[in-house]
């Protein structure tokens, strides 16, 4: 099935980045798929290569932390913002478990399901809130608000209710490549606890178990590689980040892009993805699978050559993976 392809006419202006972001992840052929964070970034103009990100946090359960870095393709700074918040509560006495305890028993779970291809139904969504904790413009507010309408005017993203109306429906025996990363042979490249933020393993009052990971902050990470077995990033080895060469390359191989904007800089910064499995512990089945990437894009462009724009705009993507028959 193929992928919705963006109309490129939406990159004008204000909502260049964003839409392009849009429109990098989703040109591959497959699911109606795309991704979607906070620190300050080094500024670079686009193509160029920056100094790697930091995003040091202090991992649950223990006393270590870890600074996570990812390849820059451009960048701008902004200002932080308030991430979404995990619903979680302490497990049971006795059920307590380390990061790296969950991190495998994460990874064990989505390889078991890998290799079966249990039928499941999954749904994807993505949202880009206007209030100022996730928008904020720096410049060139009056050129661009008139053009945020695109957004919804062209359907450049999946709306909730669409998605969770409309689930995809896997068949047993159907291709794993695309869960949960893109096209990859593995279900998690990540190993190292130390890039974790914050892990969680609550049992629950039916027997199941669930499990929340929340990864440290990463400067535009990058997604893993066609087949590949390990990860250029942390974010990478569990989610699905945007690949920077493509959106390099909407950025400059458009004409229509390149005729209205000029000079463009940006970064993508990861915060505060969350991967929530609940699974039956008995038998290493999946129940559902949630994974909610936050991006904060930064970026700065001149409009019609003449008129500065600079913009903060989160981006938050939910994908869920349900009702599975093993």
């Amino acid at each position: 099935m193929k992928r919705k392809l963006f109309r490129l006419c939406s990159l004008a202006l204000a909502i260049f980045i964003v839409a392009t972001c849009f429109t990098s992840c989703k040109n591959d052929p497959e699911p109606e798929t795309t991704t979607l964070a906070s620190t300050t970034a080094a500024q670079t103009t686009l193509g160029e290569t920056a100094a790697p990100g930091t995003g040091d946090t202090t991992v649950s359960n223990t006393a270590e932390t870890s600074s996570v870095s990812g390849t820059v393709a451009g960048a701008s700074t902004g200002t932080a913002t308030t991430a979404p918040t995990v619903n979680t509560t302490a497990p049971p006495a006795g059920e307590s478990k380390t990061p790296s305890e969950i991190l495998a028993i994460y990874t064990e779970v989505l390889t078991k399901a890998k290799n079966e291809k249990p039928a499941h139904k999954k749904y994807e969504y993505q949202e880009i809130p206007g209030d100022e904790a996730n928008r904020v413009f720096y410049e060139g507010k009056s050129y661009s608000s008139a053009l945020l309408g695109l957004v919804d005017s062209l359907d450049l993203i999946t709306p909730k209710e669409e998605a969770m109306g409309n689930p995809e429906v896997k068949d047993k025996g159907n291709d794993m490549r695309w869960f949960p990363m893109y096209k990859t042979t593995v279900a998690c490249a990540l190993s190292d606890a130390g890039k974790i933020k914050e892990a969680k393993y609550e049992p629950q009052s039916d027997g199941n178990v669930k499990l929340t990971i929340v990864l440290n902050d990463e400067e535009n990470a990058q997604p893993m590689a066609e087949n590949a077995t390990t990860s250029p990033s942390a974010t990478g080895g569990m989610f699905a980040p945007l690949d920077l060469s493509e959106v390099d390359s909407t950025l400059t191989g458009n004409a229509l892009v390149t005729a209205l904007i000029k000079d463009v800089k940006y970064n993508l910064l990861y915060h505060d993805c969350t991967a929530t499995l609940v699974f039956n512990p008995a038998t290493k089945q999946i129940v559902s699978l949630e994974q909610i990437m936050v991006v904060k894009i930064t970026g700065s462009a001149k409009a019609m050559v003449l008129f500065p724009v600079n913009l903060m705009q989160q981006l938050y993507n939910t994908t869920k993976w349900f009702d599975f028959t093993y």
